[in-house]
């Protein structure tokens, strides 16, 4: 019996990961961009026990050290427990624990407009000059994407299509220029790393389908486009392609490449 999923791991891989370093099956699914089904499906697959579910132990003692005093952020200490930021939130309005305001880390920077009221001249200069999606500008002014559009169209400002440039290519730490906003991230962050890349790879699919960038064995392909169906369409698609021919594919959505690039791209340090 075949699993569509299988590519993914050898053996050995699957069994230092759950095993020996004792991730959860989210946490590995993160690290190889698929879902957590997967992870059970091949351990099923090698005869690997599952361990059993324990829900994690999130008191009022460990949110007020690590929440209050340590200032940590519902998504490390999600990381921490290998829930997620919801749980974590969840328990906060258990214990009757307040939420914080004010400034706050913006994507590892602190960064003074979090949680600040919206000034439209603000959010105009973080789109247009400082080239940030709607989803970063939303994030900081803890407000939603749709509310930063809103309030850049009453300005009258062009909308970009998702992270994606208006005509001039963003040009990347290592000198390549890329379509969109989220490429550059990524292709900027391997370039820190020291990892070998190479953009717009050309896949033997057929036509001129390609992958937004390939290092060594892996493809990484970043879902840009969100709510379109035609870009659905055309997702599915190239994803049954990559596993038809048993390709490690990493896929990154919006969230992840602005979030949590450490822990999606972590197969390529350990094989850098």
């Amino acid at each position: 019996m075949s699993y569509p999923f299988k590519y993914h791991f050898t053996k050995e891989e699957l069994d230092n990961l759950y095993i020996k370093q004792n991730l959860s099956a989210e946490r590995i699914a993160k690290i190889k961009g698929c879902g957590r089904s997967t992870i059970f499906n091949n351990l099923k697959l090698f005869d690997i026990p599952r361990r059993s579910f324990e829900f994690p132990k999130i008191t009022r003692e460990v949110l007020n050290e690590l929440y209050l005093k340590r200032k940590y952020s519902t998504y490390k200490i999600a990381n921490i427990f290998g829930c997620c930021e919801e749980t974590v939130r969840k328990k906060l309005k258990k214990f009757g624990i307040e939420r914080r305001l004010g400034t706050a880390h913006c994507h590892g920077t602190s960064h003074p407009y979090y949680n600040h009221f919206l000034d439209d001249e603000i959010i105009k200069d973080l789109y247009v000059k400082g080239g940030w999606p709607s989803e970063r500008i939303a994030e900081c002014f803890k407000t939603n994407s749709a509310m930063i559009l809103r309030r850049l169209r009453k300005m009258g400002v062009e909308i970009i299509n998702k992270g994606f440039s208006n005509g001039a290519p963003y040009v990347c730490e290592d000198g390549h220029k890329v379509r969109s906003f989220y490429e550059k991230q990524v292709d900027d962050w391997l370039t820190k790393h020291q990892i070998k890349h190479q953009y717009n790879y050309s896949l033997p699919f057929g036509g001129t389908s390609s992958a937004d960038f390939k290092v060594d064995g892996y493809f990484i392909e970043i879902w840009g486009v969100v709510g379109a169906d035609w870009y659905n369409q055309r997702r599915r698609e190239k994803i049954k392609q990559y596993r038809s021919r048993a390709m490690n594919l990493i896929q990154l959505y919006p969230r992840d490449v602005m979030k949590n690039l450490d822990e999606k791209l972590a197969v390529l340090l350990r094989n850098n």
